[in-house]
């Protein structure tokens, strides 16, 4: 009687091992999550605890006029910002607004300046993050994040999303390391840009310096397909640089 009692004690035992393994592996970050836990995810795994918040329009002051040096880039993505002002205008015309950009150059060329100030122009929020922020150890934590930036961002558009070092997780899927992992979060953001309708009114830029290992999905007719160049100044660009900091 005894032995019955244990072998239905470990059959139970056994089941919710089963169901809480199942729970975990379907969503490891609500699994911790959860109200009756005692576990807290964030301290288990704090790789995995950032919070993608955006930067309130008022205090991003950044405008056209400060940033100096590139004025042809400036010029291409005025698009967006007129978009973000007056996006009736465009739909009435059936104009076709692209979904992003691909900003490029060598380091410090002013791409994350230059992202900031269309937000600060068209007086919308501001998200920011890294690449390398969606890099996990986790399978699957990459595309949540990803998933959570995008939710994020529709519940206070008209806004701006920036991923600088967006090759970190948008490289030419046989290239990169960690396949299975970086695949899915790929495969997530390029899913988060075909979901992209004129009325969501969330415009992607994207900043890298190695724009020719970027997957061809990504950069394709109907994604990222508009890039553009910030090259280092030409002399021009220099000298209204040091007039702008020195006087």
């Amino acid at each position: 009687k005894s032995f019955s009692w244990f072998r239905l004690f470990c059959t139970v035992l056994s089941v919710c091992f089963i169901i809480s393994l199942g729970r975990f592996i379907k969503d490891p970050f609500q699994f911790f999550s959860s109200k009756n836990s005692t576990l807290p995810f964030n301290e288990l795994f704090p790789f995995s605890s950032n919070k993608f918040t955006p930067f309130d329009a008022t205090k991003n002051v950044i405008k056209f006029s400060d940033i100096k040096g590139c004025n042809d880039a400036k010029n291409e993505i005025m698009e967006f910002v007129e978009f973000l002002k007056n996006p009736e205008t465009f739909l009435k015309m059936g104009a076709k607004i692209p979904k992003g950009a691909i900003l490029y150059g060598p380091p410090g060329t002013g791409k994350t300046l230059l992202a900031k100030a269309v937000a600060g122009e068209a007086d919308v929020p501001f998200f920011f993050a890294s690449g390398s922020e969606f890099i996990e150890m986790l399978v699957g934590m990459g595309a949540k994040r990803i998933r959570e930036l995008f939710n994020n961002a529709k519940k206070n558009s008209p806004c701006i999303i920036f991923i600088d070092e967006i090759d970190a997780i948008g490289q030419t899927r046989n290239r990169m390391r960690n396949s299975s992992e970086n695949d899915q979060t790929l495969n997530q953001l390029l899913c988060e840009l075909d979901g992209f309708h004129t009325d969501t009114n969330v415009i992607l830029l994207c900043g890298t310096n190695q724009i020719e290992v970027l997957d061809p999905a990504l950069v394709r007719s109907g994604r990222l397909d508009r890039k553009i160049q910030l090259a280092p100044p030409d002399l021009k660009g220099r000298t209204e640089l040091f007039d702008y900091y020195l006087t």
